[in-house]
């Protein structure tokens, strides 16, 4: 009976760990310990076909490999009330160091930027070059706009309450806020003339079980105990839409990249937030001049050039 009791709770421990692991796709070349690998990770709400339009550019040349939050493909994650970052972090690494690779090349968009920042916070010398995608760094000092202090709250702690609301057994009360919610008024994308699948199945039948992030993130917040990254020590790019209420990134994260004699560079297009969708020859493009070490024309926008243009021309700026 208790060689019984200890393998069913071994089963159970083994089940627990695969359902929160991190989804993931293989492409590309085979992993090998001498082949360049890019990590494509995907935010909320959104899957690992997030990148399909952009990996294939790399597919020839890198092992490629396409991650997304656990639970938002596949099995709901085994924790009611979601998984802390600091697991998050642990389950990306096992995720990545599950494939032989030799330079790892780290792409991450909206909440896998924050992972991103995370991971490289985490382990510093593992990644060679990070891009991050329409979420950029950011310290509690920096200063935002109005629009900034009142819109990314109130979203966010919406979303919160939403997966509360799933999470006591009140899913119906959540979807109905979902549809009233005015998210063309007070919601930080409104020009987003095309999406990844994965938002689109997300949008048309919402899983409130994937807001955990917004979650534990404010309770971390409240309870003084969030994680906020350094700047990244590696070469990092990073690539924004400037159609959006409201950016993800200060201008002070704008000009350390910018001072930075490392290749970093930051890069504005006239696009939404799923730039991987709206632009992905653009990106693909930037990602593949940054990976080589070349400088390219690359752009930024002051914030207060955004703020004045709520519809900007094609991506501008200064080197």
């Amino acid at each position: 009976m208790i060689r019984v009791i200890g393998l069913s709770a071994m089963l159970l421990v083994a089940a627990t760990a695969q359902s929160d692991a991190f989804p993931s796709r293989r492409s590309g070349l085979a992993p090998s310990p001498t082949t360049p690998m890019v990590v494509f990770l995907a935010g909320f709400p959104d899957d690992t076909r997030s990148f399909d339009s952009v990996a294939p550019a790399f597919e020839g040349t890198h092992a490629v490999l396409k991650l997304a939050l656990p639970g938002y493909e596949g099995p709901p994650i085994s924790e009611r009330w979601g998984l802390s970052f600091k697991v998050l972090i642990e389950k990306m690494h096992d995720a990545v160091e599950a494939q032989p690779h030799g330079d790892l090349f780290l792409v991450a968009h909206d909440w896998g930027a924050y992972l991103g920042l995370l991971y490289c916070d985490k382990y510093p010398t593992e990644v060679a070059k990070l891009a991050l995608l329409d979420i950029g760094h950011q310290k509690m000092s920096d200063k935002q706009s109005l629009a900034e202090y009142v819109v990314g709250p109130t979203y966010q702690l919406f979303l919160a309450w939403c997966f509360v609301m799933d999470a006591i057994g009140l899913r119906p009360v959540a979807a109905l806020a979902q549809t009233l919610f005015p998210w063309q008024w007070i919601g930080p994308l409104n020009y987003e003339p095309s999406l990844p699948t994965g938002v689109e199945q997300w949008n048309s039948a919402p899983d409130f079980k994937t807001c955990y992030p917004y979650f534990v993130l404010w309770t971390d917040l409240v309870l003084g105990r969030a994680w906020m990254p350094a700047m990244p020590s590696m070469p990092t790019l990073f690539i924004y839409g400037t159609r959006k209420r409201m950016m993800f990134h200060t201008d002070r994260f704008l000009n350390e990249l910018r001072e930075r004699t490392d290749g970093s560079r930051s890069v504005a297009l006239d696009c939404g937030h799923f730039l991987q969708a709206q632009k992905p020859e653009e990106v693909a493009a930037e990602l593949t001049s940054f990976f080589e070490g070349r400088r390219t024309r690359s752009f930024h926008i002051p914030h207060e050039a955004e703020e004045a243009s709520p519809e900007p021309d094609a991506a501008r700026g200064e080197l």
